[in-house]
């Protein structure tokens, strides 16, 4: 054997060591990978076709979950480098056991297409996500997901003890957006996530329209920064204009839309009717913003000193949006102006927030100069804060707040619950400045019940005395079937009590207005928190009195515990707090033959809990059902729907404690069918026009707006059997001018409309009353015998409506051919004309004075 041999010889022993030991390390690596797929496919089992959702966590980068529609994401959640997983029970959570939620849905074109790539966020509205996050969880950062080749998406994580979470899409520019509120806060959203899976089903997101333009100056120049504003179908929008004037607004529903643009220094313009159509650029003619007028002088104290920095406020007459300005070292200031007409001006000092518009503003004509606002000293008070024994109190906040205005109206306040910050006040008295007609005040000291006084009960002197509360509290554990309901969310509020003390309870019905509350409004405000995880909470901060208190928490049932009363300054220890079902109500919907009573939207309206106001969908069966309800009186909502509802239909309910009502909802009677109207307006579609509906209210003669012609001049409404309709062709000015019919329904209605239209342009002198934004009648009137019509409208011209002349050509659009008389009444202006309208010509009609 050679030396290489034996080398080899020696050297393959080990070799084979070290081989045998590395096929064990694989063995093991590929056995516990084959596990954590397992558990992995346990939790969220592939369906074809549905991609990765995203979820954003702070610690770590994005990080990929399986998240299939119809899969619980919420099994297992990875966030930074902690895992959350396990069945929820709805109870006793611990921080790293979490009840948790998946949200789905599909997002749709009007063909019922999916919707590829558009991402999704899900995040809290104004408070975190959750109070108690587990670590590595940041509890300020969206969920973020993305739709797959069918347009669905799921998110999933922890459920957020947030009263109030937004669902959000980055729709494309020629889409609608999207936004779902979710959660108690917020007046009007939709009720909380629940834990467990939340399915919201097919959201169409409808075509849309783009809107381009250009602002420029009166010289031209493009106009940066200037704020354009939409209204009409869908929600408002504001954007401001580039560096070269040009500006683009997105996601606008096809349809008449009013368009505004404004900029500091520059006259606010209006367009009403501006015509967005879906799928397309829409061009907006060039806005021509003028220079704004402007109102100066000085603001000055009652001794004629000028005031440094001053504030000045400004509101137009008539109302619109204010204006301010801050005066120099001298006082001296200069405002712009929005509109052309006279403003409402008042001062204050630099310190002072805006006051109400009130009686004692000075009013003054564009371009008005050497104005003096005077800035009153308001009478000096002092304050004296007590104990209810008499001892001074020396740390506490005080705040002024304005509250009325001197013609006697009421303003609401917000800051009315927020304490003021606690500052040291030797021997317990301070100095403020007020005005007794318009202010109030708050105290607030530790320890104490926040306080609310009026500065009239002061003496001669301007000396008043505050006694304070000494604050009281609830405090007990919320449980359910036996077990502790963590982090549970704790709100309680003034109670209603007899109006008659000791009066039998059989005598106390809460549907009837014999209740009063037996605590002021500051103490009677709503209070809200969270409880601990083990469930325990405590109220602090409370007078003495009535209270209700209300407990909700992952799987219990909303809970309330009526009529607790507390004595000043002690603790209500309420010890365990079961859980209760309260009251429910349910019922089945009964709707007329060949139609379906599935999907109907049915809500519960409250007159004592405005902002606890659910809604549902009916099942299959027509049955729908609302529990945990408070007792008290409820409308019962039935929304219209196609073919089986023509309007919303509503009923009174009484609930009782924990009472269970079941209702039979008959809608046969409200069954309607389907009215088709196509309209052509000199052989081209008519888009944007209005569908009305002819009653007789109460014996008066009433319309209500069913829809608006399409794109394509169409306009598709569900109506009672032997109801009216009428179409009118309005033009730009809101007004209809012989273009127009009417239709009764019998079994259904489809017709095709064709009007043949000439164009009216009405010019008015200069030297009559007619002034911009100011309205005058208009009247025109047919003087065909064989079909008289007469039309009344309230003119208002516009800037772009005056002439190089100085004479006014407004333009009022489409008319019906025909010879008309028009006569303008504007005291002590009146002016008249006749014209004769040609089909597909324009007829200039120049009113002369009478």
């Amino acid at each position: 054997m050679s030396t290489d041999d034996s080398r080899a010889g020696s050297i393959r022993p080990a070799l084979l060591v070290v081989l045998a030991i590395l096929a064990v390390l694989v063995v093991a690596v590929i056995s516990n990978l084959g596990s954590s797929a397992a558990e992995r496919e346990t939790a969220a089992p592939e369906q074809p076709g549905v991609g990765p959702a995203r979820l954003s966590a702070p610690s770590a980068p994005s990080v990929e979950l399986e998240a299939p529609v119809g899969a619980l994401v919420e099994r297992t959640v990875v966030v930074g480098d902690q895992s959350f997983s396990g069945e929820d029970d709805g109870v006793a959570a611990t921080p790293d056991d979490l009840p948790r939620f998946s949200l789905r849905g599909q997002l749709i074109d009007e063909f019922g297409q999916g919707l590829e790539g558009i991402e999704l966020r899900l995040e809290s509205v104004g408070e975190p996500w959750h109070l108690t996050p587990p670590a590595g969880f940041d509890p300020d950062q969206p969920l973020v997901a993305e739709t797959d080749a069918e347009g669905r998406f799921a998110l999933g994580t922890i459920l957020p003890t947030s009263s109030w979470v937004a669902l959000t899409a980055a729709s494309p520019p020629m889409r609608a957006q999207l936004r779902r509120d979710f959660g108690r806060a917020g007046g009007r959203n939709e009720p909380p996530l629940q834990a467990g899976e939340n399915d919201l089903g097919r959201i169409e997101l409808a075509e849309c329209g783009l809107l381009h333009g250009l602002v420029v100056g009166p010289d031209g120049a493009p106009v940066e920064a200037a704020r354009i504003g939409v209204a009409g179908p869908g929600r408002g929008q504001r954007v401001r204009s580039g560096p070269d004037g040009s500006f683009v607004l997105e996601h606008l529903p096809g349809g008449s839309h009013v368009l505004s643009a404004d900029c500091e220094g520059f006259l606010t313009r209006e367009f009403e009717s501006v015509e967005v159509q879906p799928g397309r650029t829409c061009e907006q003619p060039t806005i021509v913003l003028e220079i704004a007028p402007t109102i100066a002088g000085r603001v000055v104290d009652a001794s004629g000193r000028p005031i440094a920095a001053a504030q000045v406020w400004g509101v137009p007459e008539r109302g619109g949006y204010s204006i301010s300005a801050e005066a120099d070292d001298q006082g001296h200031f200069e405002v712009s102006l929005l509109v052309d007409r006279r403003y409402g001006l008042t001062a204050g000092r630099p310190d002072q927030t805006p006051p109400m518009w009130d009686g004692r503003w000075q009013e003054f004509p564009p371009g008005a100069r050497e104005v003096e606002l005077v800035v009153a000293d308001k009478p000096s008070f002092r304050i004296s804060v007590q104990d209810a024994e008499g001892q001074a109190v020396e740390e506490f906040g005080l705040r002024v707040i304005q509250v009325r205005t001197t013609s006697g109206g009421t303003i609401h306040s917000s800051v009315f619950g927020t304490p003021a910050a606690v500052v040291p006040h030797p021997g317990g008295s301070a100095q403020v400045q007020a005005d007794p007609e318009v202010d109030d005040f708050t105290v607030f000291a530790p320890g104490f019940v926040l306080q609310r006084g009026t500065f009239d009960r002061a003496d001669a002197a301007g000396h008043l005395v505050v006694q304070l509360e000494r604050q009281s509290g609830i405090r007990g554990r919320f449980v359910h079937e036996g077990r502790p309901v963590p982090h549970p969310m704790v709100s309680v509020r003034a109670d209603r009590i007899p109006k008659v003390p000791g009066a039998p309870e059989d005598r106390y019905d809460i549907f009837e207005a014999d209740t009063r509350r037996d605590l002021g409004d500051v103490q009677g405000s709503e209070r809200s928190l969270r409880g601990s995880a083990d469930g325990t909470f405590e109220v602090e901060g409370l007078a003495a009195g009535t209270w209700e208190l209300e407990l909700r928490g992952p799987g219990a049932p909303t809970t309330w515990v009526e009529l607790l009363e507390i004595s000043r300054g002690d603790v209500l220890d309420l010890g365990d707090v079961p859980s209760s079902p309260g009251a429910a109500l349910g019922g089945t919907i009964v709707v007329a033959t060949g139609h379906s009573a599935e999907g109907l939207r049915v809500g519960l309206g409250s007159e004592n809990y405005p902002d606890d106001e659910p809604f549902t969908e009916t099942d299959p069966a027509g049955r729908f059902e609302f529990t945990g309800l408070r007792p008290g009186r409820y409308h019962l909502w039935v929304h219209a729907a196609p073919g089986v509802l023509d309007e919303n239909y509503r009923e009174r309910v009484d609930l009782g404690p924990q009472e269970r009502r079941e209702l039979l909802v008959d809608l046969t009677a409200g069954a309607t069918v389907e009215a088709r109207l196509a309209v052509r307006v000199d052989g081209e579609p008519a888009a944007g026009f209005g569908v009305w509906r002819l009653q007789q209210i109460e014996g008066e003669s009433a319309a209500d707006e069913l829809g608006k012609t399409d794109a394509n001049g169409r306009c598709v409404a569900w109506v009672k059997d032997g109801s009216r309709l009428r179409f009118d062709l309005r033009n730009g000015r809101g007004l209809s001018v012989g273009v127009s019919r009417e239709f009764e329904v019998r079994g259904a209605l489809d017709e095709e409309l064709d009007f043949e239209t000439g164009a009216l342009t009405v010019h008015v002198p200069a030297e009559s009353t007619l002034a911009e934004g100011e309205p005058a009648p208009l009247a025109i009137r047919s003087s065909d015998t064989d079909a008289p019509r007469s039309f009344f409208t309230w003119l208002t011209p516009r800037a772009d409506d005056r002439t190089l002349e100085g004479d006014w050509s407004i333009n009022l659009g489409p008319i019906a051919p025909g010879t008309y008389t028009a006569r303008l009444s504007r005291e002590p202006t009146r002016l008249s004309t006749t014209f004769e309208v040609v089909a597909g010509t324009t007829t200039e009609a120049s009113l002369q004075y009478e």
